[in-house]
This record gives C-alpha cells, sequence and structure tokens, in this order.
C-alpha cells in the first residue's frame, strides 16, 4: 500500500466538480523520475525554486570538484549522490513548493494506485456531504484509508497562544 498525501486550496473539502479539479495528490516515497530525470520532473511540476537551487547545487558541486582536481569518477559520485538526495526528497519538495503556493494538507490517503486513492479521497468527501459533516475531522471508521487533516476552528475565548507559557505577554 502506498500513503498519498491530498492539498487543496480550499481548507474545506466540498462535493463540487470544482473542487475535484483542484486537488493534488502526492504519493510518499522515492521518486524514480526525478531520480533519472530531475530536470524534467521539476518543471513538469512547476517547480521552479526547486529547480534553480537544483541548478545551483550541481554547478557549485561541478566547479568545487573542479577546483579541487578530483577526479572524474568523484564528479559521477558526488552527481549520482546528489540525485540520490533528490529521489529521496523529491515529493517533500513538491508539498514545500505546494504549501508555497497556498495549498494545504487536507488528508492522507492509503491505497494501492493513485486512481484508489482518488476513488477513496472523493467517496469520503461525498459521504461527508451527504452526512454533514465536511470541515469535521474524519473518525477512522467512516472510510477506511483516509485520514482528514480539516482544520478545525478555535473556540471562542481562547487565546492565542504558542508554546509552553499559560498566558499571553502581559496578562495576569
Amino acid at each position: 500500500m502506498r500513503t498519498y498525501s491530498v492539498h487543496h486550496t480550499q481548507p474545506t473539502p466540498q462535493a463540487t466538480a470544482d473542487y475535484a479539479d483542484g486537488a493534488v495528490f502526492v504519493r510518499e516515497g522515492f521518486a524514480v523520475f526525478a531520480f533519472l530525470f530531475h530536470f524534467f520532473w521539476f518543471l513538469y511540476h512547476r517547480m521552479w525554486l526547486v529547480f534553480v537551487l537544483y541548478l545551483a547545487v550541481s554547478v557549485a558541486a561541478s566547479v568545487a570538484i573542479d577546483l579541487i582536481g578530483l577526479n572524474p569518477l568523484s564528479g559521477l559520485i558526488a552527481a549520482t549522490a546528489i540525485n540520490l538526495i533528490v529521489g529521496f526528497e523529491a515529493n517533500d519538495l513538491r508539498r514545500w513548493t505546494l504549501a508555497r503556493k497556498g495549498y494545504d494538507l487536507i488528508a492522507v490517503v492509503r491505497a494501492r494506485s493513485l486512481i484508489e486513492a482518488e476513488e477513496k479521497y472523493f467517496s469520503w468527501v461525498l459521504a461527508q456531504a451527504n452526512e454533514g459533516e465536511i470541515g469535521s475531522p474524519a473518525a477512522p471508521h467512516n472510510r477506511p484509508g483516509v485520514v482528514s487533516f480539516a482544520p478545525l476552528k478555535p473556540q471562542a475565548g481562547e487565546d492565542d497562544v504558542v508554546g509552553l507559557f499559560p498566558r499571553p505577554e502581559g496578562s495576569a
């Protein structure tokens, strides 16, 4: 079974065709195509900043190897190591890029394929819409394989405190 994270610009799921078109599923794990065809993979997924950073790291590694005077085999090993790191981190970089573009993590789906993950997620969205529970976290027993990360609304009167301190600074 594979794990897919579901990202969308709308924080609460809706049972509409427009909502379905905007959902992005990102698979967890090693990205073989990013390892083999990194330039094309970054451009295909519109990861412009990551592409530029990868290009800068590759050029810097190449220049450093030339300045140090290592043999060409060292350059090949360094390039392979960089590409291996890219393969392992590519989907995380894609999630980071989506977050920068305003996408929120909505759910995590366990499925055998992308098609099955989409079926599970959208059947969960339709079931939530029919039950009138959209916007509330899904109970694991409602839809096997789907965990919702719909944002919870803060209770009225709660303080916006981050950290270990019980009260905001300056209040008694």
